[in-house]
């Protein structure tokens, strides 16, 4: 049930913002990542750093692809927002939005259904 409820979750959000095929390694970033949102211990940060960092360069490199190959998708949507260069949208507000998109379209949800 895990397993699937959680593929689930990864390829809904992920087929809403428009991330292809590698969905699968987003699970642990997102969780990593997630762990700012309860930060007890300080040994956790390095952890939650590399997610960040990891995110960040996909997304950078997936936003800079939907500029020359948009696609009916969130991401090409807002890509298109932040091009138009009347500040509703700047490039680092995309790539920050995108990453809580991802993590709090499938995270959040699964910290409903299982107790950490």
């Amino acid at each position: 049930m895990q397993d699937s409820a959680d593929l689930l979750q990864v390829t809904v959000i992920c087929e809403l913002i428009g991330i292809p095929t590698d969905r699968e390694r987003f699970r642990p970033l997102a969780r990593d990542l997630a762990g700012v949102f309860e930060l007890h211990d300080l040994e956790a940060l390095p952890a939650i750093n590399a997610a960040a960092v990891e995110l960040l360069a996909y997304f950078t490199a997936l936003a800079g692809r939907r500029r020359t190959e948009p696609r009916d998708d969130l991401l090409s949507d807002l890509r298109a927002v932040s091009d138009s260069d009347d500040g509703r949208l700047s490039d680092a507000e995309l790539l920050h939005n995108l990453t809580l998109l991802l993590v709090a379209g499938f995270e959040t949800t699964t910290n409903l259904r299982r107790p950490r």
